[in-house]
């Protein structure tokens, strides 16, 4: 196991959160991962030139602010980035590839879903195929894809499309196993992990290709992931 080394930031920066991930990005060989951090003072930094031969890559570089303050981040396996804002709304990163690792504007993310009030997002989560998000009451959601566009047409609901319909899906629970959660993990292929109000650990069973979002959450016995965490 490696060691673990200290990156310097400066002073001036103190994070929030940091995330990271991209393993998978199409043509990055060069770039086996993609870190993104968020300041305390909400601005956003990506790490540059990180690579097989520098690890920790060279600094900090502020990416264009959008119009609302990023609180949370989260990177998936092919570089796609997506956040909640202090005012708990979604956002994501267009235009990432390999040739623009930064990419080029953001999207608001509508989260409306029917029959729903009161959704605050708290965590997420960025898979291959799939995001899945917490609310401030501990329910799950899932979204069928994570990018936001393949071939030039766009994949994820925009906030201000009036005419769009929800993607989102409430994961409903077992009324008799209420489960809260308050933190939920991705692996690169869809599989899901979640971590309880009362830090037990969950496994999400039967993912699969033509099941991404899987069956029912399953509890990992295991007494040293007690009061652990996951994401």
């Amino acid at each position: 196991m490696g060691n673990f080394a200290k990156i310097t930031a400066g002073d001036e920066i103190k994070f929030l959160d940091i995330a990271a991930g991209g393993t998978m990005l199409a043509g990055s060989d060069n770039w086996p991962i993609c870190v993104w951090g968020v300041s305390k003072e909400c601005k956003v930094f990506f790490r540059t030139h990180i690579s097989n031969i520098n690890p920790e890559g060279d600094r900090w570089k502020e990416v264009c602010q959008p119009d609302f303050s990023l609180a949370k981040l989260s990177v998936g396996p092919r570089g796609q980035l997506w956040g909640i804002t202090t005012q708990g709304e979604l956002i994501t990163r267009t235009g990432i590839d390999s040739d623009n690792l930064t990419g080029t504007d953001w999207l608001e993310i509508s989260i409306t879903i029917l029959g729903l009030q009161d959704i605050y997002p708290t965590a997420l989560t960025v898979s291959t195929d799939s995001v899945w998000m917490i609310d401030c009451k501990g329910r799950v959601f899932f979204h069928k894809g994570a990018d936001v566009y393949v071939h030039n047409t766009l994949l994820l609901t925009d906030k201000h499309d009036t005419n769009s319909t929800s993607k989102w899906v409430h994961m409903v629970m077992d009324p008799d196993n209420i489960i809260c959660f308050k933190s939920l993990s991705c692996g690169p292929e869809n599989q899901v992990w979640g971590l309880d109000n009362e830090n037990r650990v969950f496994n999400r069973t039967d993912v699969s290709p033509t099941q991404i979002s899987g069956r029912s959450w399953q509890p990992i016995e295991d007494p040293k992931l007690k009061n652990g965490d996951v994401g």
